[in-house]
């Protein structure tokens, strides 16, 4: 019966996490990050749990976003979240958004989610609204180019305990 019980917590594949940490272990010891000539990664402090951790990324010197980056723990799978994106992701996410979303795929594993708030882009909130699948958003297509391929809006997340609207797109 343990034996089970041990298959059961533990399916293959979940226990295990492969999630490529070092770029953010870099950036919490060293204080930065930097991701390519544009892209700059700051370490901000822990999060709420030991394995999550804030960091803000500068896009050309100006602040695009946050990141929030849970390593993992047992059979929660890692996963990163984009958000509080400033002013320069209109300029971001039609010139270089592909370049950082691949960094952030080549660091998730299979499985691994990367979540990115998208409630300050009217148009892309105006496009889902309507139905427009996300794979046909800006954000969408810089998402697939860059290798996700399975998608999820959520339009409520977690009854609105887990920040503004957000796609979810996994590795």
């Amino acid at each position: 019966m343990r034996g089970y019980l041990l298959v059961f917590i533990h399916p293959p594949g979940i226990g295990f996490h492969v999630m490529n940490i070092d770029p953010f272990i870099q950036a919490i010891e060293r204080g930065g990050y930097e991701v390519d000539d544009k892209h700059v990664i700051k370490y901000l402090g822990r999060g709420r749990f030991r394995e999550e951790h804030n960091f803000e990324v500068l896009y050309g010197g100006e602040r695009l976003s946050y990141l929030k980056v849970f390593f993992g723990r047992g059979v929660y799978r890692p996963w990163i979240e984009m958000y509080g994106f400033g002013d320069v992701y209109f300029k971001w996410i039609v010139g270089d958004a592909i370049n950082f979303l691949r960094f952030l795929y080549g660091v998730l594993d299979a499985g691994e989610s990367l979540f990115i708030e998208y409630y300050h882009d009217p148009e892309m909130v105006s496009q889902l609204e309507r139905g427009v699948p996300i794979e046909d958003t800006v954000l969408g297509r810089a998402l697939a180019e860059s290798g996700f391929r399975r998608f999820k809006d959520w339009y409520i997340p977690e009854g609105m305990w887990e920040g503004g609207q957000k796609i979810e797109a996994w590795r």
